[in-house]
Formats: C-alpha cells, structure tokens, sequence
C-alpha cells in the first residue's frame, strides 16, 4: 500500500487515557480542563515527543489569556491567570444564571496577527434525544482579542466566530457523552512545528467523538486564493445516538463538522468532504481496494457547498485522510509507524502503539 506524503513536521502528546468520572457533566468538563492543559502544555501527563518517539520541548504551544472560574475571581483581558486549576473550576455556564467558567488562551504563531484566541465554555444543559450531552461554546478571535466577561456573561470580540456544528446550530460544538453512556477517553494532540496546524483528537474506542483543528491554509483550490486559516470544530455522527463507546464515526458532511475559512475580506462556513455514496463515505463503505487489496486512503477535502460568497472545493486539510483501515492499526504496522487510524481519519504518528 502506498501511504501519503507528510507536508508538515509534527509534535505529539498522544494516548493520554482518561476514565469516566462519576457523572457525564463531570467526564465533560474535565475534558475541557484536559484540553486546555494539553494546549498549554501544563501538567506532568503530557510528555510531547517528535515523529521518532523522543522526547520534546514543544514549541507554539498557547498561554491563557485571562479566565473566570465558578465563584472565583474575574480575570482581565491579558493577566495571564489560569484560573482553571482543577477540573471542578470548569462549571457549566447558561447566561443570565451566573456561576459558570470561561477561559480565553492565546497562541502568537497561527496567524499573522500574532494574536489569535480561542474561549471554551460548557453548558449545563443538554441538547437532544439522540446527542444528550453538553454543548460546548468554543469562540474564535483573529486578531482583536477578546475584552469583557464575567460570571453571567461570557468575554467577547470585535471579529469573533462561533464554532458551530449543523445539528448544534449556534449552541456550540457536541462534544460530550449523556449520561446513559458516560464513558472515558483518549486524548491526543498535535503542533506542527512551525505552529500553524493545531489538532486535537478525542477519541472513544472505534470512534472519534471531537476533532478540533486550527490551521495554516496551504494546498488552496478554486476561489480560496486569499485563504489564511481553516478552523475545523468536527463532532462523530449521533444520527443513530450514542454507543457505549461514544458516538458514530467522524464522517464527510455537513452533518459531522464544520469548517470555516478566514480570509482576509470575510469568511465563509464549509464542510469535510471525500468521495460520497449514499451519504457516507466512500472508502468506508466500500471496504478494501478490489484490485490491490489494499486499504483506501484519501485526503480531507473542504468543501463550501452551501456557501454563496466561496462555493466549491478549497482544497485538502493539512496531513489528514479518510481511510477504511481498523481504528488503531498503525502503517507501517511494526517499528516506525508513521500514521495511525483514529475511528475514519489516519493521522501522522510518533512511533507508539495508539490508545483508542
């Protein structure tokens, strides 16, 4: 089987397992808590290594910004306080009730503005029957910053963007279990070197429950010759509702993700997307190739079908594919295994065995 070429030089902290706590609130906001001390590389859990496996001292990492935990005191844009210091710090926020938590973090090599920021909140309430978990707010800010918040009204910003999904709507991104399957997880991140790719993945068992990526744009197609950045906020398929290894598979569509592309005179909203058959994907319906007997691996599209301003194809995500393979096989699947299979996306990897 021939596997793709890599573009970017990567660093990793992968297969940081964590069990289910006690409550599907409580296994969710400690999922934000690890996010966020992944990002800013705080905690003794989160060893980052190269693409050989050795251990790194990453680079482009991101800094909190300002923060408000439950009860606590109220950051300022800038004083650089993490005030999420335990999982419990991260409650739930419904504005005009008070007693949530916010964090703004901030990450200096994404864009060119040196400046781009990015607030996580979760709700305490949940979303539908088939995806009764905890929405998460997660706001981007290009370049202004964000200014304001406290404990009933969250931070804001002159260019900000809320990530949504198509079944979240404005609510925010799906990311949590209900309470019926409150299971653990896998966390795994990845920086390029260079700082412009950003990925995190969630994954639970066979299936990914959250992808989150901010990204560098660089193999552009049609009208997207002005792209700066690609922010993807991709939550698994709940169609058939939750398993008790936590949602569907991530999956082309619009269904399964959202995509948004900053450019410098606007925006527009777009999806992941790969050859579709009976609005599924492709490679993982198929099964293996007919004539080499091989797995099937191709890029991640973006797609802006439904985007009047910036219609069409915008090119592939950076180092990532759809492939049929089995979640957690590895290639090559001894010694240097250089990629790895999370749910229906391979990624480049660091050598290990993959936690799923």
């Amino acid at each position: 089987m021939s596997l793709p070429t890599v573009e970017k030089t990567w660093q990793f902290t992968v297969n940081n397992a964590f069990g289910a706590l006690g409550s599907s609130y409580d296994t969710n906001r400690h999922m934000a808590w690890d996010i966020k001390n992944l990002l800013i590389n705080s905690g003794s859990i989160y060893t980052w290594t190269n693409a050989a496996g050795g251990t790194i001292t990453p680079a482009n990492t991101w800094t909190v910004y300002y923060s408000y935990a439950q009860n606590g005191t109220i950051g300022t844009p800038g004083d650089g306080v993490d005030r999420w210091t335990t999982y419990q710090q991260v409650a739930g926020f419904q504005t005009g009730f008070g007693n949530g938590s916010w964090i703004v973090l901030r990450n200096t090599a994404i864009d060119a503005s040196g400046n781009f920021q990015l607030m996580i909140e979760i709700d305490n309430s949940t979303h539908n029957a088939n995806l009764d978990a905890q929405n998460w707010k997660v706001v981007i800010s290009r370049a202004a910053g964000f200014t304001g918040g406290d404990a009933n009204n969250l931070p804001s910003a002159t260019d900000q963007i809320a990530l949504a999904n198509s079944t979240a709507g404005n609510n925010g991104i799906v990311v949590g279990v209900d309470a019926t399957h409150n299971v653990g997880y896998a966390l795994h991140g990845m920086i390029s070197t260079d700082g412009k790719v950003h990925r995190i993945i969630v994954s639970r068992g066979n299936n990914v429950s959250l992808l989150l990526e901010f990204e560098k744009s660089g193999d552009l197609a049609g009208q997207w010759t002005t792209a700066e950045l690609a922010i993807i906020a991709a939550r698994s398929d709940g169609n058939d509702g939750p398993s008790t290894t936590g949602y569907g598979l991530i999956n082309a569509g619009a269904n399964s993700s959202g995509v948004w592309g900053l450019v410098n005179n606007g925006s527009f909203f777009a999806s992941l997307s790969g050859r579709g058959y009976n609005g599924g994907l492709y490679a993982t319906t198929l099964g293996i190739n007919a004539f080499t007997n091989d797995y099937i691996i191709e890029p991640v599209g973006i797609m802006a079908a439904r985007s009047t301003a910036w219609p069409g194809r915008h090119g592939v995500v950076t180092d990532l594919w759809w492939s049929n393979a089995p979640a957690g096989s590895t290639f090559p699947p001894g010694g240097t295994r250089q990629f790895a299979q999370f749910g229906t996306i391979m990624v480049p990897w660091n050598g290990t065995v993959p936690v799923t």
